[in-house]
């Protein structure tokens, strides 16, 4: 069963008025029969109490899972900086030919950069502008200069 903080403290609440009433109501009585149930008002009053404690229970536990989720995102926050910060050390101490070592570390290696030549940045330039001329694709500014005329309806001659 799933429910929000509210409902739990609407439970309580009703709870609460639930074990004041059968203090007002059924003090002198011995039993009640509930839903075919013998039970007796002490019971009846322990069974609430008890509900009553364990919905302050998941609060109370709730309350400190985020504490704790807090508590583990900002240590997570300056380990991930401190890893940042060895894998530089690790990359300026000793370059990128040590393989080993960041191996050991438990990182990946890091990519090599690659060079573009200029040749091959001005055919895919080229290619590119073929593409939009085969495919009559303009961007914002071309289709903005383009402005049509309505069509003129021009009447029909009756005979």
């Amino acid at each position: 069963m799933r429910t929000t903080s509210q409902n739990r403290q609407a439970t309580s609440v009703v709870d609460q008025k639930a074990i004041g009433a059968v203090d007002k109501y059924f003090a002198n009585i011995s039993t009640l029969t509930l839903a075919g149930n013998a039970i007796t008002p002490a019971d009846l009053k322990a069974m609430l109490k008890a509900e009553i404690d364990a919905l302050k229970g998941v609060d109370d536990l709730r309350a400190a899972l985020h504490t704790a989720l807090v508590s583990a995102r900002a240590i997570s926050a300056k380990a991930s900086g401190a890893r940042k910060a060895l894998r530089a050390y690790i990359l300026g101490n000793y370059g990128s030919d040590a393989a080993q070592m960041f191996a050991d570390f438990g990182m990946n290696l890091p990519k090599p950069k690659s060079t573009v030549l200029s040749k091959d940045k001005a055919q895919a330039a080229a290619k590119a502008k073929a593409t939009r001329e085969a495919r009559h694709t303009m961007g914002s500014k071309q289709k903005a200069a383009i402005k049509g005329q309505p069509a003129v309806a021009t009447p029909k001659p009756t005979a």
